[in-house]
Parts: C-alpha cells; sequence; structure tokens
C-alpha cells in the first residue's frame, strides 16, 4: 500500500461531562445530571460525599447551575480528587493543561491525568498519550502514547481509535502496518469520528485485492474487543 499522509489529533479530549451524576468507577452507572438544588449539593459536598463534591466544582467549573467560579471550581474538584474521584481528576488535568483558574502546570495536569488513566477512565488516557506523543513534562515515548490510545479507544473514543491508525500509518510505536492502519481508521468511523472517513477511503483504494481480507479479519477482532466505557 502506497503510504498516505495523516495527520495526528494534537488536541486534548473535551472536558469530562460538567454536574454528571456519579464516578462510574465507584461501582455506579449514573451519568446524569443531579437534580438536587446548589444548596443541597453544596451541603453534601461539605459533608464529604466526593460526588456531591465534583458535582459543585464542574457546576463552578463550567457556570451550569452556579455562577462560573474557577477558584471555588478548583477547590471542589480538588476534594473529589483526594478522594479518588476520576471524572474530579480529569478535569483538575484539563484545567493544569490548559491554564484554566490556575497557572499552566504540565506537571500537575499530567499527574491527574495518570491518576484517572490508572482508574480506567479513557479520556484521562487519551490525553495522557497526547502527552506521550509530543513528550510534554515526560520523554517523548510513541510505544506508550501507542499503548495509551489503545486502551482509550478499546473503550470506545473515536479519536484515539483514529490515531491508532495514523500511528500505524506512520509507524510510530510500532511498525508500520497499513492493515492495521485501515482496520483502526473503520473503527474509528464506526465510534463517530469525522476524520476517519475519508482516511479510510484513502487506505482502501491504495489497498492491493490480496490484503482486503486481512483488513476486514483485523477490524473484526478490533470490534470484538471494544467494550464502551459510560465516562465518554
Amino acid at each position: 500500500m502506497r503510504r498516505t499522509f495523516l495527520t495526528l489529533t494534537i488536541t486534548l479530549a473535551l472536558l469530562a461531562a460538567c454536574s454528571a451524576g456519579t464516578d462510574t468507577n465507584a461501582g455506579s452507572s449514573s451519568s446524569t445530571r443531579p437534580t438536587v438544588s446548589l444548596e443541597q449539593l453544596q451541603a453534601d459536598a461539605e459533608a464529604g460525599n466526593r460526588d456531591a463534591q465534583y458535582n459543585l466544582g464542574a457546576a463552578y467549573q463550567d457556570g451550569d447551575g452556579a455562577e462560573k467560579d474557577l477558584t471555588k471550581a478548583r477547590e471542589w474538584l480538588g476534594k473529589a480528587a483526594d478522594q479518588g474521584h476520576t471524572l474530579a481528576q480529569f478535569n483538575l488535568g484539563v484545567m493544569y493543561y490548559q491554564a484554566e483558574g490556575v497557572a499552566k502546570d504540565d506537571k500537575k495536569a499530567f499527574e491527574y491525568f495518570q491518576k484517572a488513566s490508572d482508574a480506567e477512565n479513557p479520556r484521562a488516557q487519551f490525553n495522557l498519550g497526547i502527552m506521550y506523543y509530543h513528550g510534554e513534562y515526560v520523554a517523548q515515548d510513541f510505544s506508550k502514547a501507542m499503548d495509551l490510545f489503545q486502551n482509550a479507544a478499546f473503550q470506545g473514543m473515536p479519536d484515539a481509535a483514529f490515531n491508532m491508525g495514523v500511528m500505524f500509518v506512520k509507524g510510530e510505536g510500532k511498525k508500520k502496518n497499513d492493515v492495521m492502519a485501515a482496520a483502526w481508521f473503520r473503527v474509528a468511523q464506526d465510534l463517530g469520528d469525522q476524520k476517519a472517513p475519508e482516511a479510510l477511503e484513502t487506505m482502501k483504494k491504495d489497498a492491493p485485492n490480496d490484503v482486503k481480507g486481512e483488513i476486514e479479519a483485523a477490524y473484526q477482532d478490533l470490534t470484538n474487543r471494544i467494550v464502551k466505557s459510560p465516562d465518554l
């Protein structure tokens, strides 16, 4: 297959759903907006409920249900993160990476993303992969970036699946493999990535007939391994 130029996604994933319900890693599957009043949320947060602390911090961060206040957002997200709330850890990582209400601090961003990534949060895994890919705070490491993108992709993250295809095209992290690249682009397309259809079409046009069966087999194998995360 002829080498095709593609561009790696270079932006961080979007914020975790602000004001979402509870941390799915605590055993709950809720991802809906809490219906309690701001006053009740404040009381629950002050009583030490980490979901309430996250929801209160996210409300202040997003300005949804409360007047936007990034100082208060940082305070309450920090309390939730200290109790292991992975969405709070992710949001804090984004705040420090983007200098949102705090001084830009890639070290703290990395540490918060790492904590949430260790708890299998796919957004954090994706962002950590971006930092390894570009060598931000840590030494550039394509192999680690690819591992993180793969973990996020197997949890249903479209951008991560697309990045896997790009890295296989470029031979970054693993040996160049156009069969795996095409298979990952098809997965990314299934997951809704906007860039994947064009990339897939280009790969398919360049593919010899004798490898199309390999692409289909690889695609089926990848698809069977995807279990969508409630944190997306």
